[in-house]
């Protein structure tokens, strides 16, 4: 049997791609996935009394939008339960792209969006904001979108692997410009921000603007995999009917619901992010992406060559520059500043390279 013609023709020309190495190597510290090393206590709790995991619960649980709903300070109606910011993506493509649709994606940014994109058959249009400091300008992504036929538009917002902060007003305008086309804007990265800069409360205002949220980063549940899609309700209606009822796991969304209630544990987190972007802004060697989330660029240029082998041969694993598109040809890797320590350990490392160099 030859199953090559019995594939799908949109997935036949994908690969399987890992966003960070997994080479067997001894690592000395990871700084290549955005996991938060600090746990929520109660959440903790919560996983040791709960043991009915042989039990079905429905993605759309009723109390963890109603958690949701009141920390966003919106309507249930406007939240949509899925596994992880990754499956919100995955429903929102399913939901609104077909073959050839257009679809525009500004890069460096999270590579999902144009997995995604082919999946369900539509043609990435990428822009290239490959000079440093590689920040979105809404400006020019505007003028491609008047200009061309694009159904729909990916922003993350703070960008990965920027970290790069759009600010709400700007964003807002933006949306406000391009009614005709959907705005997809990720912010698996905002809630590590004490300032409250989401979009969110605009899709009352804006039927064509979708926003994505993630539990995996900021809160501590990477491997629970669960988030949630912030929509006009009549587009949550559209695309929950593409998720599973059973699509979230009952530990998750149990978990995620003690997350919620743990203010402490969100006080501290954002401390701690807070912390670890003023000492890597500080005290880098080298130069850093203009950065409020918990990732950013660090860019070797001609200081260290190679700087993603360099710090490999010392133990430490980032994300090469050149898995994302855009950065290609710039000599840069994309850190996790989740762990203090981890951080200080790097810029300790980043000096001794230079010194040795010299």
């Amino acid at each position: 049997m030859n199953i090559e013609k019995l594939l799908n023709k949109n997935v036949r020309n994908l690969e399987y791609l890992e966003y960070a190495s997994s080479k067997k190597i001894k690592l000395k510290i990871d700084l290549s996935l955005s996991e938060n090393e600090f746990y929520s206590g109660d959440a903790l709790k919560r996983m040791k009394i709960f043991s009915k995991v042989n039990i079905y619960k429905l993605s759309q649980d009723q109390e963890l939008l109603e958690l949701i709903s009141d920390k966003l300070s919106m309507s249930r109606n406007n939240i949509l339960i899925t596994a992880g910011c990754d499956y919100a993506l995955h429903h929102i493509a399913e939901t609104f792209i077909e073959i050839g649709d257009k679809v525009l994606i500004p890069v460096p940014c999270f590579g999902r969006y144009e997995f995604h994109t082919k999946v369900c058959g539509g043609a990435p249009v990428f822009i290239k904001f490959s000079e440093p400091p590689n920040e979105i300008d809404l400006g020019i992504v505007k003028k491609y979108v008047s200009e061309s036929d694009i159904k729909l538009v990916y922003i993350g917002n703070p960008n990965n692997p920027t970290g790069h902060l759009i600010p709400k007003k700007d964003t807002e305008r933006f949306i406000d410009e391009i009614d005709k086309t959907i705005v997809v804007i990720d912010e698996a990265l905002i809630d590590a921000l004490s300032k409250n800069t989401s979009c969110a409360d605009l899709v009352e205002s804006y039927p064509n603007l979708i926003v994505t949220r993630s539990f995996s980063k900021f809160y501590g549940l990477a491997g629970m995999r669960i988030g949630y899609i912030v929509a006009d309700e009549e587009v949550i209606k559209h695309i929950s009917k593409t998720v599973s009822p059973f699509e979230v796991s009952s530990l998750s969304i149990e978990l995620a619901k003690a997350v919620l209630k743990d203010e402490e544990f969100q006080k501290e987190s954002r401390k701690r992010n807070e912390g670890s972007i003023r000492v890597l802004k500080s005290e880098s060697p080298i130069p850093v992406s203009n950065t409020s989330a918990a990732v950013a660029l660090l860019y070797g240029e001609n200081k260290i060559p190679n700087l993603y082998q360099k710090l490999l041969s010392h133990g430490i694993l980032t994300v090469d520059g050149k898995s994302f598109r855009g950065l290609e040809n710039i000599n840069c890797v994309r850190i996790s500043l989740h762990n203090g320590k981890y951080l200080k350990i790097l810029i300790e490392t980043l000096n001794k390279i230079l010194e040795y160099s010299r």
